[in-house]
């Protein structure tokens, strides 16, 4: 969906974007902010992040929290 979006604004979105957040003992997710990456539109970075803290993931271990950070890879959309 973030991808669509971006899409209709720059066809020609592409490249990495690596992304940050924290995981705690609940599996909630927060703080999703970008790490690095070529891509740089902040509407689209704001959707992923938007998309990740919705994730319901595996809980850190009680009253820890764990640091996640994963690399997306964007490429051209084939004609």
């Amino acid at each position: 969906m973030c991808l669509d979006s971006e899409r209709k604004l720059n066809p020609d979105v592409e490249g990495d974007l690596t992304m940050d957040w924290i995981v705690d003992d609940q599996g909630t997710a927060s703080r999703a902010s970008r790490r690095h990456g070529a891509i740089l539109y902040g509407d689209f970075v704001r959707c992923i992040g938007e998309k990740i803290e919705a994730i319901k993931f595996s809980p850190a271990e009680p009253g820890k929290t764990l640091t996640i950070n994963y690399t997306f890879q964007f490429e051209k959309k084939s004609k």
